[in-house]
């Protein structure tokens, strides 16, 4: 996990690549990892509860993108082409955070 987002992270802020892959990477890891765990739903419940939660609307756009799955609709991803890649890293964390999964993300973000 703490390869794929840091190489993501370091192309989006070098321009080699869109700021909207960043949340894409974001979405395949969170899905792959929810998925493997078997708890799936539990993501959609912490997903709505952070969106429910966040003031910002190019932020909510970033948690309702996660939670629509895989190339299900695009409708938010033109309120996400402007935010900063730190922006996105801390509202990754706080969903393995809300989740009660923070130790995961920790293990696998400093490895």
């Amino acid at each position: 996990m703490g390869g794929q987002i840091n190489y993501a992270t370091t192309d989006v802020v070098d321009g080699r690549a869109a700021t909207v892959v960043l949340p894409n990477v974001m979405r395949n890891i969170i899905e792959y990892y929810f998925g493997f765990v078997r708890k799936k739903s539990k993501l959609a419940d912490v997903l709505n509860e952070l969106t429910e939660k966040e003031m910002d609307q190019g932020h909510k756009a970033f948690y309702r993108y996660i939670n629509r799955g895989s190339h299900s609709d695009p409708t938010n991803i033109g309120l996400m082409v402007d935010v900063a890649p730190d922006v996105y890293l801390e509202r990754f964390r706080l969903i393995f955070v809300t989740s009660n999964e923070e130790e995961h993300y920790d293990s696998m973000m400093h490895s």
